[in-house]
């Protein structure tokens, strides 16, 4: 059983219009946001034992702040540039590069790759993920690289506005 969790980066910032999108902040409404989400699913006794997150610094930061508050050690969590402005084969490719023995990833990205990702497996599609939110599915599967071939089953779909 595989137990994948996606995150949908919290709220970005769009002050700085100096910024490369790769490069926006957080808001306060964000950081906020992301802190409340993580608490409420280590309510739920959820602790991956991998975090992939994009490289943008959004994304980063939020995964950052899910380390922090489910205790996972911040230089474990592995950043990815293919991570950033990729599409659900993307997802699906990374994920399969995961060795068997880990059995829970928690992965970190952006819209509206993590919709389109996500909407594979969701009995009913989203039209877009919300920021800060995560949804956890289980595959009944052994390997990664099978996650293309087997149903998943949603266990639930946390946001900020629940």
């Amino acid at each position: 059983m595989k137990k994948l969790y996606l995150v949908r980066h919290a709220k970005s910032s769009w002050k700085d219009t100096s910024l490369h999108d790769k490069d926006r902040p957080l808001k306060t409404k964000g950081i906020n946001d992301a802190y409340k989400i993580a608490e409420r699913i280590a309510s739920k006794n959820v602790y991956p034992e991998l975090i992939l997150s994009s490289s943008a610094t959004r994304a980063w930061h939020t995964a950052r702040i899910m380390s922090d508050v489910l205790q996972y050690p911040i230089n474990r969590i592995r950043v990815k540039d293919t991570l950033y402005e990729c599409n659900k084969n993307s997802i699906f490719n990374e994920l399969s590069l995961t060795t068997t023995d880990i059995e829970s990833v928690m992965l970190i990205g952006h819209d509206p790759s993590l919709t389109n990702f996500a909407n594979l497996f969701l009995p009913k599609p989203k039209e877009k993920i919300p920021t800060s939110s995560i949804l956890h599915f289980e595959f009944d599967c052994d390997e990664w690289s099978e996650l293309k071939n087997v149903p998943a089953k949603l266990i639930f779909l946390e946001s900020p506005k629940n």
